[in-house]
């Protein structure tokens, strides 16, 4: 019995047993206090991931942070603990400024009057997801006119040739490991292109699409996760080769891909920076998308990115197939010649 207390000591759950039997509310309220600096750490040290790869991971979880701290501070509020809920309500500011503005129209959007109507589709099927016809059914529901697949391996890609007929313009690579990719678009390629993004030997694929009288660019990657530092060095050579890519096109453009990097990143930052590209999502929330089997504890890290010169009327999620992303489904508006 002795051991036992000394143990339940140690783990400080005696005390918490103890303080529960007098005021059990306010016992949690003062073991709230412990949570505040861990989140407003982790809060701030997103933002500093440019240093170190730990601290850019902390970046991808702005979300959870905002509702760990919601709750906190008020249960602080609620009894009173004035420093505490302080510091609470500056880490519920910090998550604000960065979520709230996705949930915001976008101010540089511009209706293109007589433009080209174009919805595309994005997915990482997820190599070993056996829902095959789960996949197709979900494209078959959204009926997009470019549809853009990641992991994709040879079993993939024979039960996608169902969409033969719809997508006659198809380019892909079977891969075992991952990273496998295909594009299959309802509009001619007038160029494409299995490539590599960035000198990382994963394969990515460029097309020139004709849509009408007006040609678009397209340029579908999936990055390595950040899973060791290896990988990230990978990661961060892939995105940071992204803009040269598409510097210099003349034609709008489309960037779609799993970048393993939410838009808290600094290297998403560092990207959007460098190209001017938006996100179809802004104006429609957050999105997350990874890993599906958790929702609602998902991740932005899935994107489908767009010159300023393109319209986004609507963007969203699709419905889960069991793979561990869902889909991305964007309503765009080409200008015309």
């Amino acid at each position: 019995m002795g051991c036992a207390k000394g143990f339940l000591g140690f783990l400080g759950i005696r005390k918490l047993l103890l303080e529960w039997k007098t005021s059990p509310l306010e016992a949690i309220a003062r073991r709230c206090r412990f949570s505040v600096p861990p989140l407003l750490a982790l809060t701030v040290a997103g933002d500093l991931g440019n240093y170190h790869l730990l601290l850019e991971l902390c970046s991808h979880f702005k979300a959870f942070y905002l509702g760990a701290s919601l709750f906190v501070t008020l249960f602080l509020l609620l009894f009173r603990q004035w420093v505490w809920s302080g510091l609470g309500a500056i880490c519920i500011g910090l998550n604000l400024w960065v979520i709230v503005p996705w949930y915001l129209p976008d101010p540089s959007s511009i209706p293109i009057e007589g433009g080209i109507s174009l919805r595309v589709m994005y997915a990482n099927v997820l190599t070993k997801n056996e829902n095959k016809q789960g996949f197709i059914s979900r494209v078959r529901e959204a009926e997009p006119d470019i549809l853009v697949v990641l992991e994709t391996d040879q079993d993939w890609l024979k039960a996608l040739e169902v969409f033969r007929d719809k997508y006659p313009a198809t380019l892909s690579k079977a891969r075992s490991d991952d990273f496998g990719i295909a594009v299959f678009s309802a509009f001619p390629f007038t160029d494409a292109a299995v490539t590599t993004v960035g000198g990382v030997e994963v394969p990515a694929i460029t097309a020139t699409i004709e849509i009408g009288d007006r040609e678009i660019f397209l340029l579908a990657l999936h990055t390595f996760p950040p899973k060791i530092a290896r990988w990230d060095s990978h990661r961060m050579k892939q995105i940071e080769a992204i803009p040269e890519m598409i510097r210099d096109r003349t034609q709008p453009c489309l960037v779609i891909a799993d970048l393993n990097a939410a838009m808290w990143s600094p290297y998403y930052k560092q990207l959007i920076g460098n190209t001017g590209l938006r996100n179809t999502r802004k104006g429609f929330g957050l999105l997350p998308t990874w890993p599906a089997y958790y929702s609602p504890f998902l991740i932005p890290i899935d994107h489908i990115l767009c010159t300023p010169d393109i319209q986004v009327l609507h963007c969203e999620k699709g419905k889960q197939f069991g793979s561990d992303h869902l889909p991305l489904i964007a309503d765009l508006v080409i200008p015309g010649s």
